[in-house]
């Protein structure tokens, strides 16, 4: 998905990945083709659960600026991917947790993030 600020040439590249199931609680993992993450603050990576029986989107998701995710992320395949391995929550030993948002905080995580371009 690409983010164009309005009135001004910043733009932001999300890439989205979801996964679908029946229990909120479950682990969530996903990975990543290391050539399509750049190392620039206009890229950032978005991780959300659709409750297949909500029928909704889990109330938080990953908003996970590109440079972090590649500082943070396990490498596989001999670095050709990038795991990403986060449960739902929030723990000292996650990672990921300061990355865990409101699903409704997206738009606001989306321009904080805009002003470090």
């Amino acid at each position: 998905m690409i983010v164009k600020e309005k009135g001004s040439l910043k733009t932001m590249f999300l890439q989205i990945k979801s996964r679908f199931g029946d229990d909120p609680k479950s682990i969530y993992t996903a990975t990543v083709k290391a050539s399509t993450v750049f190392e620039h603050y206009s890229m950032a990576l978005v991780f959300c659960f659709f409750d297949t029986s909500e029928g909704d989107l889990w109330d938080y998701l990953w908003f996970v600026p590109a440079p972090d995710f590649i500082k943070l992320a396990n490498r596989l395949e001999g670095g050709k991917r990038f795991g990403f391995v986060a449960g739902r929550g929030k723990k000292d030993s996650n990672k990921w947790d300061e990355y865990l948002i409101d699903k409704k905080e997206l738009s606001n995580a989306i321009l904080k993030q805009m002003q470090r371009i």
